[in-house]
Order: C-alpha cells, then sequence, then structure tokens
C-alpha cells in the first residue's frame, strides 16, 4: 500500500517540496547572508525592539508646549498599546 502510493508522481512533488521549504526555513545552506528573506535565510519576522528604540518628534509648524506635550502623549498612548 504505501510503496504504491510512493511511486505516485503527486507524492514524490509534494515530499520534495516540503524537503526543500523545510531547508529554507531552518537555514541549513546559508547562502545568501544579510540580503533579507531568500533562499538559505530563513524567515525575517519584522523589527526587532528588544534594545529599545528612540522616536523624534518633529511638527511642521512651531507650536507651544501644551500642544507637543498633548501629540507626545498621542504617541506614547499609540505605541503603549501595541507593547512597544
Amino acid at each position: 500500500m504505501i510503496g504504491k502510493l510512493i511511486k505516485r508522481w503527486q507524492v514524490l512533488m509534494w515530499i520534495f517540496f516540503v524537503f526543500i521549504s523545510l531547508i529554507l526555513v531552518f537555514n541549513i545552506f546559508p547562502v545568501n547572508k544579510g540580503a533579507g528573506v531568500g533562499p538559505g535565510n530563513g524567515l525575517d519576522y519584522g523589527l526587532d525592539f528588544a534594545g529599545g528604540i528612540q522616536l523624534q518628534l518633529r511638527l511642521e509648524k512651531p507650536v507651544d508646549a501644551d500642544t507637543m506635550s498633548i501629540e507626545k502623549g498621542i504617541l506614547e498612548n499609540r505605541l503603549n498599546s501595541l507593547g512597544l
């Protein structure tokens, strides 16, 4: 039963693609270091904020201190709600 299943071209193609996917995801052959997502680089999960980040708030027009503190509060609330 399994011997007949293995001989089907669809099953062989599926096994081949699963094998290639595992090679690419687990970075077995690192061919393209530092170039982002590609063959041999595994997955790119986005930005890493582990070391901390710094944002600079610059407005187009000069404003008073109250408006600047309101804008700063809005940014802090939005970023803190995302867990940053």
